[in-house]
Order: structure tokens, then sequence, then C-alpha cells
């Protein structure tokens, strides 16, 4: 039997939509450190508050080990425009760990749930409160900075210099289940080519659904073997 054009179309987009929604291997939890972020050459933004005490959440990332990361999925209404009634009795703790630097706290949550939750999104209402239940109690849980604070490491005003694999051990120091540890992914900025790679954000990874963290596995971290930490807004 022959197809209509408008038959063909419609199982493109049917193919296309699942394709896409739920399609990630891992979750990318992204632990800023916004002096490091707001000093960012390589992107165009104007911090007016700037957190200098604790990494604060950039966001919960679908991800995939090969191939483009899945943004901006398609959803039916409900899981297309983020409900802040659904996220309610979260926001006081959002407020604290998911502040945004450059402007309303509220436009960040929804800019990221539009470009990244989408993805994660499975047709339930309850799915929009997991999401950032699971980005929050993960900041919690990891405490990057006191973690970091407890064996040394912390940020100097003006920068000092870590090595990559001191900020893992310590981190591993703290955090492993048994026999596994988890390996984080440090990311960096260079400002000026003879300049030393500036950390702006950590990221842990965890399992498809967020239910445990899992070693970050990237084989292009941005950071190198050492990186400057600078509290300097």
């Amino acid at each position: 039997m022959a197809l209509s054009s408008r038959m063909i179309v419609v199982i493109i987009l049917i193919g296309f939509t699942f394709s896409l929604v739920g399609a990630y291997d891992y979750l990318s939890l992204a632990l800023k450190w916004q002096p490091g972020y707001c000093r960012r050459e390589d992107i165009t933004i104007t911090c007016q508050k700037i957190v200098d005490d604790n990494f604060t959440i950039h966001g919960l990332w679908p991800s995939s080990q090969s191939g483009p990361h899945p943004k901006y999925c398609h959803t039916d209404l409900r899981g297309k425009f983020l409900d802040q009634k659904t996220i309610k009795s979260l926001i006081p703790g959002l407020k604290i760990s998911w502040p945004s630097s450059t402007g309303a706290d509220e436009e960040l949550w929804e800019a990221q749930w539009d470009k990244h939750g989408r993805c994660y999104y499975d047709g339930n209402t309850h799915r929009q409160y997991k999401y950032f239940q699971t980005a929050y109690n993960f900041w919690s849980g990891f405490n990057l900075f006191d973690t970091f604070k407890a064996e040394g490491i912390v940020p100097v005003k003006g920068g000092k210099l870590y090595t990559t694999e001191a900020a893992i051990k310590a981190f591993r120091k703290h955090y492993s289940q048994d026999t596994v540890t988890y390996i984080p992914e440090f990311k960096c900025s260079t400002p000026k080519p003879s300049s030393p790679s500036e950390l702006y954000e950590i990221i842990m990874c965890l399992d498809h659904d967020g239910n445990e963290p899992i070693n970050c596995t990237t084989t292009s971290p941005s950071c190198g073997k050492q990186f400057l930490w600078n509290s300097e807004k």
C-alpha cells in the first residue's frame, strides 16, 4: 500500500519523538563554581550576583556516551512547561542550591527544564518534581565544597593551583560504596594561552534514572593535570 506524504511525515515525527525522550545513557549533574564560571571568556555572560562559598547547581543533563547529548526534546504540553506548583515544596532548597547568577532563579529553572529536563520527562507530571528533587538531593549529598575543604583544598583570592589527582583523591576518600569509587569530571577555562586552567564546574555522573552515582568516563577533561581555584569575584 502506498503511503501518502502526510502519513510519512507523521511516522517520521513519531519516530523522532521516541528517539529523543528518554534516549540517553546517564545524567550529568553540573555543579558550578560561580566565580570561575563568570570569568569565562568563551561565553557571553553578565553576572549580577555570585555565590563564592559553595558550588551551585548548573543543571541536570541527560547525556549520551557517544553522539550528541539530547536537548529540547519533544513532549506533550504537560512536559513542555515547568509547573511551579509541582516543585513548590522544593523551592526553598532550590533557592540555595540552584540560584541564578544572571537573573531570576525561576527563569534559570525554566530554561534548564526546557533544554534538558524535557528529555528526562516520561509523560507523568511527577517527573518534574523528581528531576529537581534528584538534582537537589545529590547536590546536598555530595557537598563538594566542604569535602574539598576537609582535605585542605580551598579557593583562594587570586587563585591557588591544585592537581586534579589530589582533588579526585580527596573526593574518593569521602565518597565510595563497597569497592566502587566515583570519579567526577573537572571543567576548566583558560583565560589566556599562558595562564593555568581555571576551575569553573565539576560534573557528577548519575545512572539513567538518577538513583545512583557512577563514574564519569569522559575522554577529554578540560582541566588537565592541574587547575587554578580562584575565589575572587
